[in-house]
């Protein structure tokens, strides 16, 4: 079991494994029409000529994010909003293989010595993401179910055990007597998700997430950042100084990818006092290196 208080915060990285894409790959199957992007949009009554210019000023732009880019044209934010939910519906009715990679190996972390779901509680570990997918939430429900053989309504409830707070909204799930499902990618399910979905600008510091995203992190003596972009306004919506303290760990973070220019510049975002402690993998690489730290 996870018995040491631990916060997971987990960026892009962490669901690309599962078949999501990073930041720079939206990007691209925007502007490939993936998914029959552009027939979708027509159908959602957006004008052909919104939906080209949107998505080559998007690819002209060089910045290789969406959220990126509708921080700055905020002209396209209707229109570029409902490309991300359809986009993202799509990648996550297609996402699979949960229980393999870094997913598998927490929650053999998670159910080590527990034999009833009501010990779940014996863990204590929450989780923070900054990405809209629930393949985080979905897996924990459907593990639960199938390892305690119980109902799909039973484990959602024992799943509340392990917090999660999605930062910035999250997509919608169907429940059924099986299992909980991604949402099937219609044209209704996208204008919702495009509604619930919040881009970097829209953040606000204060938000209940956050606050609850901080409040996790105060609590958790290890800190550990799957996948994490190091995005500079991400870090400071998180306010380290609040829980990075005399006395307290350092955080740990995957670095997969970064040169050491790069990981240089991402130290910069935490205390000189507590560097992060990285690992120059992926996700599960950093969970087998500091499991030690994790559990007793």
């Amino acid at each position: 079991m996870i018995t040491v208080p631990t916060t997971l915060v987990l960026g892009a990285g962490a669901s690309k494994p599962y078949g999501y894409p990073l930041g720079e790959e939206l990007v691209a199957g925007i502007a490939q029409n993936k998914f029959e992007l552009v027939n979708n949009l027509l159908q959602l009554n957006f004008e052909g000529d919104v939906i080209e210019e949107f998505r080559r000023s998007l690819i002209e732009s060089g910045l290789g994010s969406i959220d990126a880019y509708l921080g700055r044209v905020s002209r396209h934010g209707k229109v570029g909003k409902s490309a991300l939910a359809h986009q993202m519906l799509h990648y996550d009715s297609g996402a699979a293989n949960f229980s393999t990679n870094w997913l598998g190996y927490l929650w053999r972390l998670i159910v080590e010595d527990v034999n009833k779901p009501e010990d779940l509680k014996e863990n204590k570990l929450s989780i923070v993401t900054f990405n809209y997918d629930t393949s985080v939430d979905r897996f924990f429900v459907n593990a639960i179910r199938s390892t305690f053989d119980i109902a799909t309504q039973q484990a959602c409830e024992y799943a509340k055990i392990i917090p999660i707070v999605h930062v910035y909204g999250s997509l919608p799930t169907e429940q059924t007597l099986q299992r909980v499902a991604p949402t099937t990618p219609s044209l209704a399910a996208i204008r919702t998700t495009a509604d619930r979905l919040i881009v970097l600008h829209e953040g606000e510091v204060d938000s209940d997430e956050l606050v609850e995203a901080r409040q996790f992190l105060i609590n958790s003596k290890i800190r550990v950042f799957l996948g994490f972009g190091y995005l500079k306004e991400n870090a400071t919506r998180l306010k380290v100084n609040t829980w990075i303290k005399d006395g307290t760990w350092a955080p740990f973070g995957t670095t997969l990818g970064l040169s050491s220019g790069e990981i240089l510049r991402m130290q910069r975002l935490f205390p000189a006092t507590h560097p992060v402690n990285p690992v120059a993998g992926d996700c599960l690489a950093g969970l087998r290196t500091w499991v030690n730290h994790m559990t007793s």
